[in-house]
């Protein structure tokens, strides 16, 4: 999916929502600004990730909202624990959808969805 959301990079944006009702699906996104502050961040006892940054969410960060409708159905996933090698999907932007996948053949052939 082509749109203004291409020009900024996939790990400023932060999911704030997703809301599904009705078919519709509304995606919200919020821009996340990397401190220019480190600080060290306690993992356990004794040890600490050392120059740490943060990242934050302002008032005036960059918001989007990216509406799908007639949904059938979404799914969030956390990319890097996924593996995408067997489906199909169109990845011209930072939303990712699938032509073709196990998810998508469960649906169509054990649920009344399609």
């Amino acid at each position: 999916m082509k749109s203004e959301l291409d020009e900024i990079t996939f790990y400023y944006l932060f999911l704030d929502s997703v809301v599904f009702s009705g078919g519709r699906l509304t995606i919200s996104l919020s821009q996340g600004a990397v401190s220019i502050e480190k600080e060290d961040v306690p993992i356990v006892e004794q040890i600490k990730i050392k120059g740490a940054r943060r990242v934050d969410v302002f008032d005036s960060s960059l918001g989007f909202e990216v509406v799908f409708d007639d949904t059938v159905f979404c799914q969030v996933i956390g990319e890097s624990a996924n593996n995408f090698i067997k489906d199909e999907n169109e990845h011209d932007g930072n939303i990712m959808t699938f032509k073709s996948s196990a998810l998508l053949d469960y649906l169509k052939n054990d649920t009344l969805l399609f």
